[in-house]
């Protein structure tokens, strides 16, 4: 049966056009092309035919159809012609032609309008090599980029590829606002699902040399980055391993995730570092400094070094006076693992790896003769920083818990944790989270975490050691959290500045917890002391693994509970105070079995080569450091 017929020859001709027009500019252009030709070649072949030249004279065959082509190209030379019948066929030519041109701009015009659409939308193919890949966007975008910008500095050329669902337009006013400074590197912004094979295809992941996968917000973003994180595989399967960096929120699933892919994802858990980090800056003011100047690019930096053929066969003990201007901390073991602060009677071997701070992997200088020292000349343990301690946590949320924990396992028995949650729920699971505590008493009340007054109801009765401030996670937007964290930051700012005043030096030590970047530069007015903690951190971990993953197993170390802790001890556990140098603090505190990083005196508060607080970290060996009674010593320990 023939269906055609059940249409009019107009509909059937509409419909193959509808058709040639959705196959694309060119085709279109082609039949307008032959549509041309053709209307020129019958022209020039009646004209010819009968005789209708200039002048009505007759003319050959290819001078009819020369002349009928001029006429289509140029409607000007119409004007000039002579003979009416001549004339009619030019005006028809000249018709026929105006209108192919006019076709043939619109296409034109069409096809680049929409060309640069899909530049504005960020659906072309990216022809890079070499470039560090970022899969997704959330709020530590912008600080990844920073960092990778600052790590590659010194290179001639390093492309940024990021591609992720945000509308590009908006996505590149941001960056271009938030970091308006990019150094050598080159930042490509593509639009597009990460997880979809046709969209990863046009950033080129087989071409990387590092893949970093950002989690999105919301309760499927561990999801997202697991299909993210098989796509990214998939089409680099039979290539050479690059790092690829998958940020998750649940222990679980990064588990889950490595062990499906063994050797290919290295898994940040945003949670557990958010939670260590906080723990352990809460105790000591000032050490979230010394945890962003050793994550970041700038200043010092975790580095591994082959160890020089004249280190075989010395302790570690030994070693931690052989680097001048760096500060040996650890070993890479020949299985990969780190260890650092190990043993100081640990022999050094060939195939092993040091692990040190320094400024700059170049500038890293080793001595070739080290000087002779034995673990029996070890007086002592490392001092104990565990005593009873009061610390009070305001607000509840997801790494509560785990904060609270961290810090139980710190303090001695006797010590007490005070918990404000906004309502009876999260008392209740607050408790029942809780309920394992060994060396803390828990007490839990029921207020608002905004309210001075409920605020000052727990924190007038007694001086707190430490004041954790958390965030709410659900529920509510990043924005409408930070708020409520800053305003309970200020109350509890304000209160204890009041007791500062009438008591005298204020003693406790204050961490906030916020989720955006701009949130952190409005807590950290007026008192640089007390530490922020925010996504940077794990931003900044992110994209040192990119850069170093052999560092992974250094920062997993560093992060995990039964790792070794960097800790502020008093000048007085180690030596006396007055003017002495650094190596000689090296030695005093390698006797009692930790190892020096740095310190926290008052008289570098301000200075150039200090961080906020006074703050120093790997000072050179020869450096000279007037110490008093009331400052620290910043050291590396392991229980």
């Amino acid at each position: 049966m023939n269906h055609d017929r059940d249409f009019t020859i107009q509909q059937q001709i509409r419909y193959r056009i509808d058709n040639a027009l959705a196959r694309g500019v060119w085709v279109v252009m082609i039949w307008l092309t032959v549509a041309l030709l053709l209307c020129i070649t019958t022209v020039g072949f009646a004209t010819w035919a009968w005789g209708i030249g200039p002048r009505d004279q007759p003319v050959n065959l290819p001078e009819a159809v020369w002349l009928a082509l001029t006429r289509s190209l140029d409607p000007g030379t119409f004007g000039v012609d002579e003979g009416p019948r001549f004339r009619i066929a030019g005006l028809v030519i000249t018709l026929v032609g105006v209108l192919a041109v006019a076709a043939v701009i619109g296409l034109v015009s069409s096809a680049i309008d929409r060309r640069l659409d899909i530049l504005r939308r960020g659906k072309s193919l990216v022809l890079e090599d070499g470039h560090t890949l970022i899969l997704g966007a959330s709020g530590k975008l912008s600080i990844v980029i920073s960092e990778l910008i600052e790590a590659n500095r010194s290179k001639s050329r390093h492309p940024i590829v990021v591609l992720a669902t945000e509308d590009k337009i908006a996505l590149d006013e941001l960056l271009q606002r938030e970091i308006p400074e990019r150094g050598t590197s080159k930042l490509v912004v593509r639009r597009g699902e990460p997880a979809s094979l046709s969209d990863l295809r046009r950033v080129r992941p087989e071409r990387a040399k590092a893949i970093i996968i950002l989690r999105t917000e919301g309760p499927s973003g561990d999801a997202e980055v697991v299909k993210v994180a098989v796509a990214a595989v998939a089409l680099r399967a039979g290539l050479p391993e690059i790092p690829i960096i998958a940020e998750l929120e649940d222990p679980g699933t990064a588990r889950a995730l490595r062990q499906a892919m063994p050797g290919r994802v290295t898994t940040i858990v945003t949670k557990e570092a958010v939670a260590r980090i906080a723990a352990q800056t809460a105790r000591a003011s000032g050490l979230g400094s010394v945890y962003q100047e050793i994550l970041d690019f700038s200043g010092s930096e975790f580095y591994l070094k082959e160890v020089p053929e004249s280190w075989v066969g010395r302790n570690f003990g030994e070693a931690l006076t052989g680097s001048p201007d760096a500060m040996l901390v650890g070993i890479l073991n020949r299985a990969g693992a780190a260890v650092l602060c190990p043993d100081f009677g640990q022999v050094i071997e060939a195939d092993q790896r040091l692990v040190f701070i320094a400024e700059d992997d170049e500038a890293l200088t080793l001595d070739d003769g080290l000087s002779d020292w034995s673990p029996t000349e070890q007086r002592s343990a490392v001092r104990g920083d565990d005593r009873i301690e009061r610390t009070l946590l305001i607000g509840w949320n997801h790494v509560a818990d785990r904060i609270a924990e961290e810090i139980d396992r710190h303090v001695a028995v006797g010590s007490t944790l005070n918990v404000l949650v906004n309502s009876e729920a999260e008392a209740t699971e607050c408790r029942e989270s809780l309920e394992g505590l060994r060396n803390q008493e828990l007490s839990v009340a029921v207020g608002n975490t905004v309210d001075r007054d409920d605020l000052i109801a727990q924190l007038a009765p007694a001086r707190f050691d430490h004041v954790v401030i958390l965030c709410t996670h659900s529920g509510m937007t990043p924005i409408e959290s930070d708020a409520r964290a800053l305003l309970a930051l200020m109350h509890v700012r304000n209160y204890l500045s009041e007791q500062e005043r009438e008591f005298g030096v204020r003693k406790t030590n204050l961490v906030t917890e916020v989720m955006e970047s701009q949130s952190v530069e409005l807590a950290a007015i007026g008192r640089p002391d007390d530490f922020i903690v925010s996504q940077r951190l794990v931003s900044l971990m992110i994209a040192q693994l990119s850069e170093n993953p052999s560092l992974k197993p250094v920062i997993q170390d560093v992060l995990d509970s039964h790792g070794a802790q960097i800790m502020m001890h008093a000048v007085e556990g180690y030596v006396e105070p007055g003017r002495t140098s650094c190596l000689a603090l090296v030695e005093a505190v390698r006797s009692q079995g930790a190892v020096l990083i740095g310190w926290r005196v008052a008289e570098g508060r301000g200075r150039a080569e200090y961080l906020e607080g006074g703050i120093r970290v790997n000072p050179a060996k020869s450096e000279w450091v007037e110490l008093s009674a009331e400052d620290s010593l910043i050291v590396l320990v392991r229980h």
